[in-house]
């Protein structure tokens, strides 16, 4: 089991995050290393209009599709990374029980966190996980979210 421990609730583009990192295996199983990621993801919301033409409008009226207009609406959501580092935090030996503090700093320019579709029909999420590179055997893996505040910051 992998566990992940933020000191702060929130941080602000630019800051240093600090994150303890506790592993608690039921017996000493050895791991190639422990590894980090860092990154944001934009999901986005995309909307695409089609105007049907008057021989598409009709076709679909004699199939049995009723329309009220001749404009067909589709939605999708599209995902793109803004920001991905990887890093290594402890090499290749023995886990059982043991802390690791994990420090970074976040991109000047990082963009805030959201969860709603907003105005701009995008999301940001920013997330740290973690991976135990077990060989033979299934890594063990954990994530958690870090809060990016946003609108700027007062100094």
């Amino acid at each position: 089991m992998i566990k992940i421990t933020f000191s702060k609730g929130s941080y602000w583009p630019g800051d240093e995050v600090d994150a303890e990192v506790f592993v608690s295996m039921d017996k000493p199983r050895k791991a190639r290393g422990l590894y980090g990621i860092v990154d944001c993801v934009e999901r986005r919301h995309v909307v695409t209009k089609k105007y049907l033409d008057h021989y598409d409008y009709e076709r679909m009226k004699e199939m049995g599709v009723v329309r009220s207009t001749n404009v067909e609406v589709s939605h999708r959501e599209e995902h793109h990374k803004l920001f991905h580092k990887e890093f290594r935090i402890a090499g290749e030996r023995e886990y059982q029980k043991e802390i690791f503090q994990v420090k970074f700093v976040l991109p000047r320019d990082a963009a805030p966190t959201s969860h709603d579709f907003g105005h701009d029909n995008k999301m940001n999420v920013w997330r740290l996980r973690i991976r135990l590179d077990l060989p033979m055997a299934l890594d063990e893996n954990a994530e958690s979210e870090i809060f990016v505040e946003g609108l700027g910051k007062s100094i």
